[in-house]
């Protein structure tokens, strides 16, 4: 899944609000969540209690390459954050 499927709900980018207001900015679920923890929370398919988000399951490349693009909202630079 690409990343622009996520981008019809949520807000991608640094700034920016979320299409869907009940989808929080990735750059918060980053804020909340370490990347260990996305990474597992990918794995195992990722569901929400609201019906709007639909269930997501992660192939290992697209986990390794989802959590590589929220690791660069965690830093205020932009850059990817000091493993």
């Amino acid at each position: 899944m690409a990343i622009v499927g996520c981008a019809s709900c949520h807000a991608i980018d640094a700034a920016g609000d979320s299409p869907l207001a009940v989808a929080p900015p990735f750059r918060d679920i980053v804020r909340r969540r370490g990347s260990d923890e996305l990474a597992a929370a990918f794995e195992q398919g990722l569901v929400t209690t609201h019906p709007a988000m639909p269930p997501y399951v992660f192939g290992a490349s697209q986990i390794h390459d989802l959590t590589a693009y929220l690791d660069t909202l965690r830093a205020p630079d932009g850059r990817p954050s000091a493993p």
